[in-house]
């Protein structure tokens, strides 16, 4: 279902404006009337990444260390966006736009071992993990639209646009232990979930090209391809505390990363 709606937005973005030339547009006013819209965007396409944070121990002779491992997945999420418009001129407006997307996975980790009753040399084991992931953004975005071609009743209307903006993101990467023997010896703290929140917070600068369809002077069909350049930046902090021999070691990594991105979109616009 989602390839058929991209056949759909892809044909009706670059093919159809085409067929614009064919058209007799003797009975078509311009649309001068209007100067606010209000569109719905849903986003069936948005290739993207998202950032998982994880500790690992790396263990040496006669010591150990402690190192954060970084992981990105490629995803194709689906975002439900919305921007409102200010016609400047005919053939040139200001879009706002609010979106958003997120995801949320939990995964648990049981283990056992059980001895038999005359077994007096080792003891029955319960322990495990619950680990929650979680990444939920929020895109606010400003976007300067120009229509190539005059906007006009029962006639597509192709258009390209430039503008920037910034995802808010809020994450969480939880590690719960059910095994709480080693905990009054030793302490570590991770900021994990303000790191991802930053990581996963990019600056962006879009460029896309698209097109509107208008059934009538109040209502549109409209298209979408948009593609992103994406800044990502974060500090990852670690500090552990032996409370046994009162040793303390701390850590900062810093992660920059640039990337593309890309969203094709479909939807309708109201114009009032």
């Amino acid at each position: 279902m989602k390839r058929l709606i991209l056949l759909v937005a892809l044909v009706f973005t670059l093919v159809q404006p085409i067929t614009l030339f064919s058209q007799n547009q003797q009975n078509t006013q311009p649309l001068t009337a209007h100067r606010f819209g209000f569109s719905v965007n849903y986003v069936p396409y948005y290739s993207g990444n998202w950032y998982q944070a994880v500790l690992q121990e790396n263990y040496y002779w006669r010591s150990s260390s402690v190192s954060l491992n970084l992981f990105n997945t490629a995803v194709r999420f689906t975002e439900l966006q919305a921007y409102f418009s200010y016609f400047v001129f005919p053939k040139i407006s200001l879009n706002v736009t609010v979106g958003y997307n997120g995801f949320d996975q939990t995964d648990n980790y049981d283990s056992r071992a059980e001895y038999p009753p005359y077994d007096s040399q080792h003891q029955n084991q319960h322990d495990g993990y619950d680990i929650s992931l979680a990444n939920k953004q929020f895109l606010l975005r400003l976007d300067v639209r120009y229509y190539l071609l005059t906007r006009r009743k029962k006639l597509v209307s192709p258009f390209v646009q430039v503008g920037g903006g910034k995802y808010f993101a809020t994450g969480d990467n939880t590690i719960s232990y059910w095994d709480k023997v080693h905990e009054p010896h030793d302490k570590f703290d991770f900021n994990a979930k303000d790191f991802l929140s930053d990581f996963n917070s990019p600056l962006v600068v879009d460029f896309g090209l698209g097109a509107e369809y208008y059934f009538n002077a109040s209502l549109a069909l409209h298209a979408s391809m948009i593609a992103y350049y994406a800044r990502r930046s974060g500090t990852a902090k670690y500090r552990y505390r032996d409370l046994d021999q009162n040793y303390t070691s701390y850590w900062e990594h810093k992660f920059k990363r640039n990337e593309w991105q890309t969203q094709i979109g479909i939807g309708l616009t109201f114009l009032f």
